[in-house]
């Protein structure tokens, strides 16, 4: 099956089982550019975390959503409420990364029906390759200090 023949789907945090949750959260690959994920994730602090994520829907009309393709756990993405405004992301099982594109497309298409105008992302300074971002629209708007890590943070303004 074409990958744009696949069919992907938005779904709360909770309805992932925690031990699918635990395989993508401690996954080396999808790891190494996220220098806050630090320390091996438990099933009991997944809980916690899958808890919090779920709440931002209640707390800020918006929030990350699990994303399933075809039925399968890929990961996770959507909109975080951070000071600056709503934060974009993305975090998908390696065998997921080449629907990244469709996924963001899913996902900027609906930060309409969220009444989000502006979007922005996060990347640590490991993340060298940033043509697609650019390409995708994103232009630099500055850096962020998190936990002792800095990121460089992009705008996407419709």
């Amino acid at each position: 099956m074409a990958k744009r023949d696949r069919t992907i789907t938005f779904h709360s945090f909770a309805e992932v089982n925690i031990l699918e949750w635990k395989v993508l959260l401690n996954d080396s690959i999808v790891n190494r550019h996220m220098p806050l994920a630090s320390t091996l994730y438990t099933e009991a602090s997944i809980a916690e975390w899958v808890i919090g994520k779920d709440r931002q829907w209640d707390e800020n009309g918006y929030g990350p959503w699990a994303i399933l393709i075809d039925g399968k756990f890929a990961g996770w993405g959507g909109f975080q409420k951070e000071d600056y405004g709503p934060d974009l992301a993305l975090v998908l099982k390696p065998e997921f990364f080449g629907f990244g594109k469709q996924v963001f497309d899913a996902l900027v298409e609906s930060r309409h029906s969220l009444g989000i105008d502006a979007i922005y992302i996060l990347l640590p300074n490991s993340r060298r390759k940033l043509a697609a971002i650019r390409r995708l629209g994103f232009t630099h708007d500055g850096s962020v200090e998190y936990d002792g890590h800095i990121f460089q943070r992009y705008k996407l303004q419709e």
